[in-house]
């Protein structure tokens, strides 16, 4: 653990208690849409609009077994849902969120793209009208010129920091702890919102022009250590589905 003097910019969610590992940034998950082939008011609102015929294998989506950010999704999505069909005639909880994974394996044309890169890009050529993706994948698309519009979705969706750490047993220790104070510091948080368009994690560092305060976003209850307990159960099932394993 190391608890840099950096870390009293960072809230509490968005680090380790113990200074195991402190958030760096924050990424929220999207689904961007392509502006020109899908007029605003037929653009998907939540994560389940995704599954609407006009949108069938024309969604862009990363294998999550390859990329942690469409696992990140993947999960959000499983959350999200798990909470709408709670008590319905769809099934319960979790398992009643798996009826509509079904349904978005036919949204992506029955198989994801090899990597993250693929989405936004599809998306931004027209190959795609949507893909599920990272927020300053979508905002860099747009500063870039694109006809990419970016939804948060109504029914929620994660942010989930990325975060440095120490390694134990660092040959350069000290270096590492300084590297750690410099890559936390207001000064790299500035340049990540303003050249990257990343939400960093300090709590005073300034929203990225063009972009919501997170405080407006509906995020889920997303649990990290659940989502890693279960990820070889989530990907093997969503393998099943797809076919791939």
């Amino acid at each position: 653990p190391y608890a840099s003097p950096e870390r009293a910019a960072i809230p509490a969610s968005l680090r380790d208690e113990a200074g195991y590992w402190t958030g760096f940034t924050v990424l929220p998950m999207v689904i961007i849409v392509n502006a020109r082939l899908v007029p605003a008011d037929s653009a998907p609102r939540r994560w389940s609009d995704l599954v609407a015929p006009a949108f069938s294998g024309s969604v862009a989506f990363a294998d999550p077994a390859r990329s942690g950010s469409s696992y990140t999704i993947l999960r959000t999505m499983i959350v999200a849902n798990s909470a709408v069909v709670a008590n319905s005639a769809v099934g319960s909880g979790e398992e009643g969120a798996w009826r509509m994974i079904e349904g978005f394996v036919g949204a992506i044309g029955g198989s994801p793209l090899e990597e993250s890169s693929l989405v936004y890009r599809g998306v931004a050529s027209g190959e795609y009208l949507a893909g599920l993706t990272y927020e300053n994948a979508g905002a860099e698309s747009q500063r870039l010129g694109s006809d990419v519009r970016v939804v948060y979705p109504a029914d929620g969706t994660s942010a989930v920091p990325d975060g440095v750490a120490l390694i134990r047993g660092a040959p350069h220790g000290e270096a590492a702890r300084r590297f750690i104070d410099f890559v936390l510091g207001y000064d790299v948080a500035r340049v990540v919102t303003a050249r990257f368009k990343r939400r960093s994690a300090r709590s005073d560092a300034p929203v990225p022009e063009g972009l919501p305060p997170l405080e407006s976003i509906p995020l889920v209850d997303y649990d990290v250590d659940a989502a890693v307990s279960l990820r070889a159960a989530t990907i093997g099932r969503f393998a099943r589905l797809t076919g791939s394993r």
